[in-house]
């Protein structure tokens, strides 16, 4: 750009992504390069250039013989360094426990086989419970850590070898709901007699619906440091019958962790069985929700599972979705008693989330629909919700999202003797976009139409710089250079364009993803 000065490299430098050595390196320029000179940051140590490509480029000032008297402008718009790695950025596993008022509820259980399921579950006595007056006492668990610089996730193999808590170091949030006191709920399947523990955050519900068996038992764990990767294998003890173990599994760099499933019948005759993946959810600060929290699942149709408001279908019943009857039922604060309910035929789509708009913050699942086609949410209400004191000492209250291997509670599926079944899902929280219309393993999109047009909204599990084109029906309507990381979401002004639109991103090394917003 010959309206600019020039300066010229004095040896070999490194190009950046922004003005300081926390940047990453973008590129190199050689010994005797002329480069444009555009601006300069606020100290003058770095050099922004006026490059061709897309992004900021910057050099440090002192690799530069600059003309004489050069007087360059402030840079505007620098980007915001990102969060310092740590050493190598791998994976770190740990050690921990938390200590919980807990009731007693295992002094009134009693051992009994279920002879269908080939599972020995405890059935609770909550007549002899109650009339005992409980009272809590504290009680240590032990939990397993996994944390990057972006996630912190604790795992709790003395109940049920559930993960804990998904914290997202950006916010500080635990999306999921972490119940302050172990207290046996009034449900759980019927023939256990309830005594559910709501403890909160993921737990794995098998061999029965409605929570299965697994929830209070202890679980085996074997942690895997496989550097810079790391991860954890939580596994139940049964040995002759249905049998899971699930890998938790984190990368360096990446708000995201993956699950990967091995159900499989040990057993030597058939099993009918149901399994479902529960997600106790509490997006933000406040381990509660409120009424601008969303079920956010593609589909037109949902089915009842059950509900007490007066107005919804009965169970088995398939209703219009989101909008049923003049109202948005996918906003909690729409509804007055509970209502848990299915993806109708089944699970539309490879992802799912709950976002909660007032906190800006959620969760995401991604699935395939077709190992897993089973979608639930379930809340216990807003205006006349039912009582958190059946489950809690403290008022506070979560949402489910289910992801089963049948399409509802009421179908199972058959394992032949060694049959086994194997998939993969992948879990992130999201924050500061508003809401999800789309979603992979990479990113979370959303789109919002504001005062100034239509915005895209989009949400990174990793650091990421490239380039982001979004199409229509009619061709490629927008383009731009994009750096983007899970603390640092888009927010990127798009021209009038018509639904669907296809978003795609690639990087200088040629990797990229695609998302359809339908």
């Amino acid at each position: 750009t010959p309206s600019l000065p020039i300066g010229v490299v004095l040896k070999n430098a490194n190009l950046r992504a922004g003005p300081g050595t926390l940047y990453p390196i973008i590129g190199l320029v050689a010994k005797g390069q002329k480069l444009p000179l555009a601006a300069q940051d606020p100290s003058g140590d770095w050099i922004r250039l006026e490059m061709e490509g897309a992004g900021q480029e910057w050099v440090a000032a002192f690799l530069l013989d600059l003309p004489a008297g050069v007087d360059l402008p402030i840079a505007e718009n620098i980007p915001t360094p990102p969060p310092t790695p740590t050493p190598g950025d791998a994976v770190r596993l740990g050690q921990a426990s938390v200590t919980l008022p807990t009731y007693p509820w295992q002094a009134y259980v009693t051992p009994v086989y279920d002879e269908a399921t080939g599972w020995t579950y405890r059935r609770f006595d909550r007549g002899a419970y109650e009339a005992a007056n409980p009272q809590p006492v504290a009680q240590t668990y032990n939990l397993v850590t996994l944390e990057n610089r972006w996630l912190k996730l604790t795992l709790m193999p003395d109940l049920g070898g559930r993960i804990y808590q998904m914290i997202f170091k950006p916010t500080g949030s635990n999306e999921l709901y972490q119940n302050p006191v172990i207290k046996p709920s009034p449900w759980g399947p019927v023939d256990q007699g309830g005594g559910w523990l709501a403890v909160g955050g993921v737990e794995w519900g098998l061999p029965v619906p409605e929570h299965g068996y697994a929830w209070g038992e202890s679980w085996g764990y074997i942690t895997e440091p496989q550097t810079p990767a790391a991860g954890v294998t939580v596994f139940d003890h049964v040995q002759d019958a249905l049998h899971l173990s699930v890998d938790v599994k984190m990368q360096p760099d990446s708000a995201a962790f993956t699950l990967d499933f091995r159900l499989e019948n040990l057993g030597d005759r058939p099993v009918d069985a149901s399994y479902w993946t529960n997600a106790m959810l509490a997006p933000g600060p406040a381990n509660t929700v409120g009424p601008e929290l969303r079920f956010l699942y593609p589909g037109n149709q949902m089915e009842v599972h059950s509900t007490g408001e007066a107005d919804m279908p009965g169970p088995g019943e398939a209703f219009d979705w989101p909008i049923y009857q003049g109202r948005d039922v996918s906003r909690l604060g729409t509804w007055r008693r509970w209502l848990g309910f299915f993806a109708y035929p089944q699970a539309q789509a490879g992802w799912a989330a709950v976002y909660d708009m007032a906190a800006d913050e959620g969760v995401v699942r991604i699935f395939d629909p077709v190992r897993t086609p089973g979608l639930k949410g379930f809340g216990f209400g807003w205006a006349d919700p039912i009582p958190p004191d059946n489950y809690t000492d403290d008022g506070s209250a979560y949402v489910e999202m289910h992801g089963g291997i049948a399409t509802t509670f009421d179908d199972r599926v058959r394992f032949e003797p060694g049959q086994r079944r194997t998939w993969r899902e992948t879990w992130y929280p999201v924050a500061g976009i508003g809401g999800v219309v789309a979603g992979n393993a990479d990113a979370a999109a959303n789109l919002i139409q504001e005062s100034d047009g239509l915005h895209l909204r989009l949400f990174s599990v990793r650091s990421r710089r490239g380039q982001l084109e979004v199409q229509d029906a009619q061709g490629v309507m927008f383009q731009t250079a994009i750096q983007i990381d899970p603390a640092h979401p888009a927010d990127l002004p798009l021209p009038p364009m018509q639904r669907p639109l296809r978003i795609r991103f690639s990087d200088n090394q040629g990797r990229g993803w695609k998302l359809e917003v339908k």
